[in-house]
């Protein structure tokens, strides 16, 4: 049985020391390649850490060399989340690929969850840092969408204190953002210039010609299909010559779970996935 090496350290960058867990087989001497994992945002991170840990160390015993990154102002890493913007986790994102490819001397794929699967299709398209494949996991299909999601937390938090009433909406918080409000939200300072950034993303705005894009979308009820806005972007890309290749498989949102849950056919698959990308 493959011993799978976990080193954690902190990766000095240019904005400060970003928390990283490297994953790789113990005396290997040659890996496939490296990933680079990127992760979704605030509370969903905490929700998946126990899967990106899981499917780091699987495909760490699979032959590949394994990042996953604290992006500036989440989790360990240094920084605070009111000061972050997108540009800083694009920068984030430079320095572990460069770490990696360094490291390594290896080619690089990507994983994206969520809101870091548009992270990882914005670093490719703005910084141009070569890979050949990119895999998502149930990426979100906008930003506006995500952040309505997560400005909810606020408005059940203040409704039930009393603070607003249930007719105000999101567009009260999004107003003072506006005004240049940081806001708290479950432990989670919002700033403006983040919110903002995260408003302005939609996948469908992507077009990755570059590299192989194997999308992975959970189907929390059997026979469910896709969401119409989904297949038209899949559709859309396949029809402009991307080579996109969507996956559904079973299982509930465990990033939006009370409980942490597990899903080892998502990890299975995920194997697959890249040692089919390596043939």
């Amino acid at each position: 049985m493959a011993i799978v090496l976990i080193e954690s350290f902190f990766l000095e960058t240019n904005l400060g020391k970003r928390f990283c867990v490297y994953h790789s087989m113990e005396n290997a001497k040659t890996a496939r390649r490296a990933i680079l994992l990127v992760p979704p945002f605030a509370e969903e991170m905490n929700k998946s850490r126990h899967m990106l840990s899981t499917l780091a160390r699987t495909l760490a015993s699979h032959g590949y060399a394994v990042l996953l990154v604290d992006l500036d102002g989440c989790g360990d890493s240094h920084g605070e989340l009111r000061d972050s913007s997108w540009e800083s986790w694009r920068q984030d994102l430079a320095a572990a690929y460069m770490y990696l490819s360094q490291r390594t001397q290896l080619p690089i794929s990507l994983l994206g969850l969520r809101l870091g699967a548009l992270l990882a299709l914005d670093f490719l398209k703005i910084d141009k840092y070569p890979i050949d494949q990119l895999v998502l996991w149930q990426p979100a299909i906008n930003g506006r969408q995500l952040l309505n999601q997560f400005l909810r937390l606020r408005l059940a938090s203040d409704m039930l204190s009393g603070k607003q009433d249930m007719t105000s909406g999101t567009q009260a918080i999004r107003n003072a953002l506006l005004a240049g409000e940081v806001i708290e939200i479950g432990g989670y300072e919002l700033p403006p210039q983040l919110a903002a950034a995260i408003d302005a993303q939609k996948i469908a705005d992507y077009l990755p010609l570059e590299f192989r894009v194997d999308w992975l979308e959970l189907q929390p009820t059997a026979g469910v299909e896709i969401s119409p806005a989904k297949k038209q972007v899949i559709d859309s890309w396949a029809q402009q010559k991307v080579e996109v290749r969507l996956i559904q498989i079973p299982g509930a949102e465990f990033w939006a779970s009370q409980e942490i849950e597990n899903n080892p056919e998502l990890i299975a698959s995920t194997v697959q996935v890249f040692l089919q990308g390596d043939r």
